[in-house]
């Protein structure tokens, strides 16, 4: 079940659960049917590679299906809930996204001029300009979306769901170096959360994560990559006493746990210059989805408009 859901990771919004049908041919002699007294339950002692392998079955199909996955208003996947609850009495943040503190925290690099120049760049500087001229901001709505104009297109932005996606994709790219605690994490598990994790270490330290077992059931965190420090005790803990699955896994779930809890909410108000750089960035993501699998943008072209009211062409 973990190795379907995750080879769904990001194309389902939260809350909802992918439906399979799995069947499985193996030697039966990587297989224990002792472990339950009725035979209910059965062991896979390769279970590693079957993870793996249903993972990367899931991710080639669904690749497949909808290569591009192009968000469209009239076939915008149903919404999910924001993991974070609405900022609304959170302080306002109007420069958090101005073109600096972008620029600043990597999360859409600069244009690095090169020394020399030849007419094929020149002529793609040119459609960039041209392109970003055709970006008209209108507004914030609800203080949760963004309202723009590109070129003949209305563009709603989710500002939650867009700043994750574009805090997801700099961790992916610039990964952390890991940073001892001053002091550890101490934290007890239960019997099976414990196996789980000590099969696991080998892999959470490839990821920065460096976790010391200290009793049967007893553990510590001792280092951690700079990116989770910013999440709670009690939430780390929670994702650690749900370890399972392999290294991409472990970090895709790292880092869009750190993601979504540093990312704008919903109740947090932009000025116009920081809202139309979010926009901006927004456009030009490759998977305009958050992590969670909810669109970052919807787009109503003139004629969906048409078709919305009702009008005949």
């Amino acid at each position: 079940l973990q190795a379907v859901e995750y080879g769904y990771t990001g194309y389902l919004p939260g809350g909802l659960k992918p439906v399979a049908f799995i069947f499985i041919t193996v030697n039966p002699e990587f297989v224990d049917f002792n472990i339950h007294p009725a035979k209910r339950e059965a062991r896979f002692r390769n279970l590693p590679e079957i993870h793996a392998a249903l993972v990367t079955l899931v991710k080639r199909i669904l690749a497949g299906k909808n290569p591009e996955r192009a968000v469209a208003a009239d076939q915008a996947p149903s919404a999910g809930t924001e993991d974070e609850n609405t900022a609304a009495t959170r302080p306002v943040a109007p420069n958090l996204l101005t073109p600096q503190s972008v620029i600043e925290q990597n999360i859409y690099p600069p244009y690095d001029n090169p020394s020399g120049y030849d007419d094929e760049q020149g002529t793609e500087n040119d459609n960039k300009n041209r392109k970003d001229s055709r970006l008209r901001y209108l507004g914030q709505i609800d203080t949760t979306y963004l309202a723009a104009i590109d070129g003949s297109d209305l563009v709603i932005v989710d500002q939650h769901a867009a700043h994750e996606r574009l805090l997801f994709d700099r961790l992916r790219r610039e990964p952390d170096p890991s940073q001892p605690l001053l002091i550890p994490i101490a934290f007890d598990t239960e019997e099976d959360e414990a196996a789980a994790l000590s099969g696991s270490l080998a892999i959470l330290s490839t990821l920065g994560i460096d976790i010391a077992v200290v009793g049967p059931t007893g553990f510590e965190i001792r280092a951690l990559p700079a990116f989770l420090h910013g999440v709670s005790e009690k939430e780390l803990i929670l994702f650690l006493k749900n370890t399972r699955g392999s290294a991409e896994e472990l970090a895709w779930r790292a880092m869009s746990l750190q993601a979504c809890r540093g990312a704008l909410k919903s109740g947090e108000r932009l000025d116009e210059g920081s809202a139309l750089e979010l926009v901006k960035q927004a456009l030009t993501l490759p998977d305009p989805h958050c992590p969670h699998g909810r669109p970052v943008y919807v787009r109503f072209s003139g004629e969906t408009l048409h078709k919305l009211f009702k009008r005949t062409l």
